[in-house]
Formats: structure tokens, sequence, C-alpha cells
């Protein structure tokens, strides 16, 4: 009993502190304005003071409270209270209106309301129902004065009712001003507190300001540092500069002991200090120090790609100290890293503990990026002018060589013109004016002036024919009678001379290209002429040779044991393996010499499905490949060789054959959809396939998708392309599709008939 009791009188707690507070103010009022409102409610009772009117609205004030009390349990703090201020304001102007006004004992009570709504609802709220409070005494007064509310002062209230009433009203304003002091004081011992806590987070926070400000000033220095060694990096192209830059650079911007970056030398097996900073590191250059790979801190960086870092190098296992730098204590390693291959290593030593952070480790890395792309630029920059001078030389060397046989071919020199007169002129000509040799002999421009002496005087002017710094010939130019030569005349007389030498070396250029193409058409005539006869002398005794193979193997001249018996169907074999490849060569020298020729004729692609079908059963005899055809009856004849046509798809059923080892090989032939003058015919395999990065090569001669696959399937790559060169001809293009794994079609176009 006593637990629901504590239950009842407890208020309720909220995660928000304010609502809590209010809450505990309001349920502190209810608590008590209830139980002095019920006292109240009998004494006037037993007493006969109060009237019907007055009695129903204390009797509804109290209940309204219970309900106020309910509500405020249920969380509803600010409506409960706005609601229990308003309505008891309300019931006590009912009272004063029902009474006696002004001088009515209920509305000595209404001095209560704005206490309970300041502390309830804030002060603003206590000022509104202050200022509603004294405006509605004098709407009473003034009410009272016009004789809408008649007062009756008759009857004066006795000692008990006084009491009563004054015992509610200071109650309720105890009540309300010992909340109102005990809020306040909770205000300032929070206040003061938060106050104390305040300003020990300001000391805090000034601590934390002060060291993060030094640290965003020395990361910014830092980063600044780094972009600005980044930057000239870009600038310097001198390999021994760039190092040197680098390492005093890194020693001077970030306050280090010592800094040196090690390069791999060719054999990469050993790393070379090639720069250091300050004495000691052009004394350890001085004397070549290396290291090997893989060995202590800078070589287990370089083979590990890794930085490597310790803050007291005492504490690292076999630490080897140099005795040039005595006082290293921490020490940072960071790989020259051009993507995953390693150039060198950047190695840094400080003489303080607990030096170096991870931010360094970072800016350090990327300072050995930058460096190690830098140096390979430097070294691409210095192979590259190696190789342009050596280019150019080369260039030189065969200019001068081709014009000098150039030079031995030609019958003339040069040309003379005069007044539009042109005359050949050889070596020994006594035409070539004075300053031509002088300008050949300094590759560049000579002008020379004659004074008349009573004759008119003459201008002579020379310019080199310059091409790929070579002297191919000199352009001489001789007038009379002006002396001078202007500058745009010059200019013009050099612009020409470029021209002429570039036109000279575009007829030399054109003149061996016609040589070129002759000597190409002879040798071409020539391997045609070589294949075809080595064909036909090579088919005579390669016949001979399967045709006794034949004999021996139907046992004419006798029985064979196994083994001579295998042998001899090996010889047969290779023999017609031989001869179908002699008849490829043949067939292609053919084609590309214009020699083959088509018989072309209306042909019915049924009976040429039909005859392939039949002779290229033995090629899948030994596997689970079915070949069949899918021609309809119902289909034109094409307009083709149909020797030709046969070998064509004869060709595409044997290659597919070779790369299939299950499933169907399907000769397909419809009219084509697009061209309705045109039959597509296609073979269609379940094998391999082709990958798609090889398709474009495939009809290549003596191509294969690879070594392997020549290996594995054997052929000579020149099936496709002796087919493709023969649809072409019969006026279409051989085309493939094909997934690796899934399998191919070849298909070509033939004209109807």
């Amino acid at each position: 009993m006593l637990t629901g009791m504590r239950q009842i009188f407890r208020w309720p707690i909220f995660e928000d502190e304010e609502k809590t507070r209010i809450a505990r103010f309001l349920n502190v009022i209810l608590l008590v304005a209830i139980p002095l409102l019920a006292v109240f409610i009998v004494i006037e009772s037993n007493l006969g003071a109060i009237g019907g009117l007055a009695f129903m609205s204390s009797i509804f004030l109290v209940v309204f409270m219970v309900g106020m009390l309910l509500l405020l349990r249920r969380g509803y703090v600010k409506l409960a209270s706005f609601l229990f201020v308003l309505v008891s304001w309300s019931d006590l102007m009912f009272q004063a209106l029902t009474g006696e006004a002004v001088r009515d004992e209920a509305f000595v009570a209404i001095i209560v309301i704005p206490l309970l709504a300041n502390l309830l609802l804030g002060w603003r709220t206590g000022l509104l129902f202050a200022a509603l409070s004294i405006l509605a005494g004098w709407v009473l007064v003034y009410a009272e004065t016009i004789g809408v509310i008649e007062v009756s002062i008759s009857r004066l209230p006795s000692a008990v009712e006084t009491a009563l009433i004054l015992t509610v009203v200071f109650g309720l304003a105890t009540v309300a001003t010992v909340l109102t002091m005990v809020n306040l004081t909770t205000a300032l011992q929070r206040a003061r507190s938060s106050e104390v806590r305040l300003v020990e987070r300001n000391r805090e926070l000034e601590v934390i300001k002060n060291s993060l400000e030094e640290q965003v000033a020395e990361r910014t220095q830092n980063l600044k540092a780094t972009m600005e060694i980044g930057r000239q990096l870009t600038t310097i192209l001198n390999l021994d500069e760039l190092l040197n830059y680098v390492v005093h650079q890194v020693q001077s911007e970030f306050k280090f002991y010592h800094t040196h970056i090690y390069l791999l030398d060719e054999t990469g097996e050993d790393l070379v200090m090639v720069a250091g900073s300050g004495k000691v590191g052009e004394q350890l250059k001085e004397q070549g120090h290396r290291l090997p790979a893989g060995q202590g801190i800078v070589g287990t960086v370089a083979a590990l790609n890794e930085h490597f870092l310790s803050n007291n190098v005492n504490e690292v296992l076999n630490f080897v100290r140099n005795p040039l730098l005595p006082h290293t204590n921490s020490e940072l390693a960071v790989p020259l890293r051009k993507g995953d291959q390693v150039l060198g290593v950047l190695d840094i030593q400080s003489e303080k503990l607990s030096r170096f952070t991870s931010e360094d480790v970072s800016l350090m890395q990327t300072i050995a990026n930058q460096t190690a792309v830098a140096l390979d630029n430097a070294r691409l920059l210095s192979e590259t002018q190696t190789a342009l001078k050596e280019v150019e030389r080369l260039n030189r060397q065969l200019t001068r060589e081709v014009w000098q046989q150039f030079g031995e071919e030609v019958t003339t020199s040069g040309y003379r013109f005069v007044a539009g007169n042109r005359k050949k002129i050889s070596p020994a000509s006594d035409a070539w004016l004075p300053p031509m040799k002088e300008a050949a002999l300094q590759k560049q421009l000579v002008t020379q002036t004659h004074p008349g002496n009573g004759d008119p005087a003459k201008a002579e002017l020379a310019v080199p024919l310059l091409l790929r710094g070579q002297v191919i010939g000199v352009l001489g130019v001789k007038r009379e009678e002006t002396p001078d030569w202007a500058e745009e005349e010059v200019a013009a007389v050099e612009a020409v001379a470029n021209q002429v030498a570039l036109a000279l070396e575009n007829a030399r250029l054109s003149k061996e290209q016609a040589k070129t193409i002759v000597q190409l058409k002879d040798i071409d005539r020539l391997k045609s002429e070589f294949l075809t006869s080595m064909s036909h002398e090579l088919r005579t005794p390669l016949n001979s040779i399967i045709g006794f193979a034949d004999v021996l193997l139907q046992g004419i001249d006798g029985e064979l044991n196994d083994m001579a018996l295998n042998d001899v169907q090996l010889i047969h074999n290779s023999g017609k393996h031989l001869l179908a490849l002699i008849n490829d060569i043949l067939d292609l020298s053919k084609i590309e010499a214009g020699k083959m020729e088509l018989v072309r004729e209306a042909v019915d692609i049924k009976d040429v499905a039909n005859v392939v079908l039949a002779s290229s059963h033995s090629l899948v005899k030994d596997k689970p490949v079915e070949i069949v055809t899918d021609v309809s009856d119902m289909l034109p004849p094409v307009y083709a060789d149909k020797l030709r046509l046969n070998q064509i798809l004869l060709n595409l059923v044997s290659n597919a054959a070779k790369f299939t080892h299950e499933g169907t090989i399907t000769i397909k032939a419809s009219l084509n959809p697009r061209k309705l003058d045109m039959m597509t015919i296609s073979v269609i395999d379940t094998g391999i396939g082709i990958p798609a990065g090889k398709l474009g090569t495939i009809f290549e001669r003596f191509h294969q998708v690879d070594s392997s696959t020549t290996r594995k399937y054997g052929g000579t790559g020149l099936g496709l392309a002796i087919c493709k060169q023969l649809v072409e001809m019969h006026g279409g293009t051989l085309n493939v599709r094909s997934e690796e794994g899934v399998g191919s079609e070849f298909y070509f176009a033939i004209p109807l008939a």
C-alpha cells in the first residue's frame, strides 16, 4: 500500500530535463490543490456558505484537476499546464461574476494564477495572465458600476470562511513561491556548474586549438614544401642535378639529420648511393658506397617494395650504424616506385627519437614517387636525345650516300636558265657561279657583288639545297645593273631553294619507287613461275609414290606384316597431305597471277551440298560428330563455277571438322533477305570457336589462331585464304561469326543464276 501511495505522489520522469521539471511542479501543485479544494468544499457546504453555482463550479474544478493529473502522467505536460492555468483562472472569474465581483473572497485567489503561469509556462505567459487578471478586475468594477452585476454586501464572510479562503490562497501561493525558489536555486546551481565546466572546456579547447594550429601550420608548410619539390622535379632534366636537388631540399625543408638516394644498378643486385646531403653525402658518393639488395634497411625496402620506419634504430635487430653518421636515432626509408617497379630507395635519418609520424611516411612516399617518375623521364629524355642524334646522323649519312649514287646515275649536273632558255651544264662547265661552290661548302647563303668599272654592275646569290642537313645541290641567281639584294628577294630565293630541294627528293623517290615496282613485278612473276613449275615437278613423283603406296596397301604385290602395313599407311597419308598442300599453293599462285579462270554456270546448290556431304564423312569417322545439310529443294540455282564452289564448301567443312570434337557440322543455304538476287551459304559447327581478338587474321595466308593450335590440329593456313579469294572471284565476301567454346559460322553470298 505504501508503494502504491508513493507511485501516486511520484511525478513522471522524461528524457527532456525541462519537461520533467515542469511535470514535477505541476504534479506537486495538483496534489496540494485537489485535497485543499475538497476540504474547502466540504466545510463550506456544512456551513451553508456556498451557493449552488459556486458548489458546482468547485466540484468541476476538482474533477478537472484530477483529469489534468492523469493527462500529466501520460506525458502531455505543456497541454496539462496550459489547461490547468486557463481553467483555474476561468473558474475564479466565474466565482467572481456569480458572487461579489472584485470583493468576492474567491477573487482573492486570482493572484495565484500569474505565479502558476510563470512557474509552468514561463514569464511571458505569467505576464499575460497578470494583465488579464488586472483587466478582468476593472471590467468587474465597471460592470458593477453600470449595474450589470448586482452586488450585495449585507452578508459578511464568517471568520471560518475567511480562514479557509486565506488558507487555500496562501497555501497555493506558498507552494508556487517555494517551487519558484527551488527552480531558481536549481537553475543557479546548474548555471554555476555549467560555468565551471565551460571554463574548463574553454581551457581544454584553447590547448587543443593551439596544438591544432601548430599541426596545421606544420602540415601546411610540409605540403607546400612537397608541392614545390614536385613542381621543380618536372623542370629538371639533368639526372645528377635532379638527384642532388631532392636530397638537399628534403634535408633542409624538413630539418632532417641526413638524406640520401640509392638506385639499383643495371643488374638489379646492388643499390648504389648516387646522391646525399652535405659533406657526408659527397664523401659516400666518392667512395662508391653501395649495398646489396635484400640486406639491411635500404636493401630490404628495395626488395619488398615497402617502406621501413623506426623511431629508435637502437632497437632494430642487426642495425649497423654508419661511422660517418654517428647521431642517427630514427630512420625512414621509402621505395622509389614507378608503377610496380622499384628504381631505388630514399633514405632519411634523424638524430631525434620518435621523429617520424605516419604523415611523414605519406609525404616522403609522395616525394619518392615523384622522384621516380622524374628519374624515369630524365632517363627517357637522355635516351631519346641519343636516339635522335643517331637517327639524324644516319639520315644525313643515308641522304649523302643516296644522292651520291643518284648523282652517278644522272648525266646532267645542272641546268642554266638565261632569258627563258634552258641549257644543260656539266661539272666542268664554266657556267657555274663562283659563290655556288662556297655556298655548298659552308651550307649557307652566299652573295657577291661585282662593281661595273664602267660596265653594268653584277650581283650573284647562291643558296644551298639542303635535305636533312645535307647539301644535294645549289641554286644560283645572277643579275645585272642592281648590285644589292633586298631582304624580300633573299627570302624568296631561299623559299624557292627549299621547294626545289623537296621537289628533287620527291623526284628521286618517285624514280626509285618506279624501279622498285618493276623489281617487285619481276619478283612476283618469277615467284609464280617458280611455284607453278615446282608444283608440276613435285606432283608427278608424288602421285607415283601415292599410287605405289596404294598398290602395297591393297596387297597386290603380296601381304605385308602389321609394322610394314602401318609404315606404308603413313607414307600414303603423308603423300596425300603433301599433294593437297601443293594443290593449294598452285591454286593460290594462279589466283595471285590472275591465271585462275572460273567456268560459271547454273549450279544446283542441293547437288553440291550432297557431294560435299558424301566426301566429308571420312573426316569425322572417329569422332561423335555428324555432318548434316539444311538446303531446301525449292532453292533456285546459283551462278557459279561448280568445281570451285565444291572446293570452297569442302575446305570449310574440312576446317570445321578439324576443330569440332562433338556435335554437328551443318551446311546451310537460304535466300538472302536483303539482296533477293543472292543466296547465302554457310557452314556452322559446334567446335572450339575462335577468340574475338583473332577473327580479323584467320583469313591471312599461312596463319593459324596460335602455335599450339597449329601443333594440335595441323594445317598450313592456306585453306581459308584460298576460300576467301575464290568467293571474292564470284563477287561475294567470306565472313565469320564465332564465340569461343560455342562454335563458328563461316558464311558467304553467291549470285543467283
